[in-house]
């Protein structure tokens, strides 16, 4: 309840109900289900827009629209870039790493049926129907540019510090056992030989958690942090983009606290004081504008 997924046989009931109201307009009010034995279950976060995925999906429809409060994805946050614009069409990839990162516009989950079945899915603004919004695809062709810079506030950095992880096995699974068992959510992570630092969601009572992992090490937590993550299809193969970044922000006298990088392709993130996160994305924005296109 309040995370369901679709069962095996939903595509095909959904076929066989709407084949039966052709001559109908159903108007479905998403986000409540029933599970395998009828009872009332909800879908989650994105539930409305996910019950409208898995419509178009199970129907191979020719598009599924999402009609929300913004003009589609946007290359940085309009409250703290004013000149930020929409995307016009980015990969799902893209989308599900800038939701994850702090967009908000979309949950990543909410629009795979549709994506699964490469059945475009457009991002409207209900309050400004005349645009044209984003366009998400399994795959968008732009080239050699950034999509999107994602700010997500509020976090935490855990770092565990322990001579016991120099060329031991196993110490990263005790790590992620406590972190498990605790239900807590890891967003980053970075290491060196005999330290770990992993981000959290700022909602998360720590109290607990260090004294768990103090039983591995020395432990330290930094409280309003925020994670900035750029997003881009050739960000992996784009030699020194990264390091002048970094450079943008040193010159600015804008410490870069922790960095995680390789994990994906197309994205690089990095962890600076809260109070600074904002000016952060506008000296970067600043800069590409500069060597890239937005």
């Amino acid at each position: 309840f309040g995370n369901a997924e679709i069962l095996e046989e939903t595509e095909i009931n959904m076929r066989k109900f709407f084949s039966s109201v052709k001559n109908s307009v159903p108007v479905v009010t998403g986000f409540i289900a029933k599970d395998g034995k009828g009872e009332i279950t909800t879908l989650g976060r994105g539930g409305s827009d996910y019950t409208a995925s898995i419509i178009g999906a199970a129907l191979s429809t020719e598009e599924v629209q999402i009609w929300t409060d913004a003009d589609g994805m946007m290359t940085a946050d309009p409250k703290i870039v004013k000149g930020a614009k929409t995307i016009d069409c980015v990969s799902y990839a893209e989308a599900s790493e800038l939701a994850f990162l702090g967009a908000k516009v979309l949950h990543p989950k909410t629009i795979l049926p549709a994506v699964q079945k490469n059945i475009p899915v457009r991002i409207l603004n209900t309050y400004n129907p005349r645009h044209k919004g984003t366009t998400v695809l399994n795959k968008a062709n732009k080239g050699n540019t950034i999509t999107s810079l994602a700010c997500k506030k509020n976090i935490k950095v855990i770092t565990i510090r322990s001579p016991k992880m120099f060329l031991a096995y196993g110490f990263m699974s005790k790590v992620f056992d406590i972190f498990a068992d605790l239900k807590i959510s890891v967003d980053m992570i970075s290491t060196s030989e005999i330290n770990v630092s992993l981000t959290i969601d700022g909602k998360y009572n720590t109290d607990r958690l260090v004294e768990e992992l103090r039983k591995l090490g020395d432990v330290e937590v930094r409280a309003n942090r925020a994670s900035i993550s750029a997003v881009a299809t050739e960000l992996a193969s784009t030699p020194g983009i990264a390091g002048k970044v970094f450079s943008a922000l040193g010159n600015n006298n804008i410490n870069v606290e922790m960095i995680s990088s390789g994990a994906s392709k197309i994205n690089e993130s990095f962890v600076v004081k809260e109070e600074v996160a904002d000016e952060a994305v506008r000296i970067i924005i600043g800069f590409v504008a500069c060597v890239w296109m937005f």
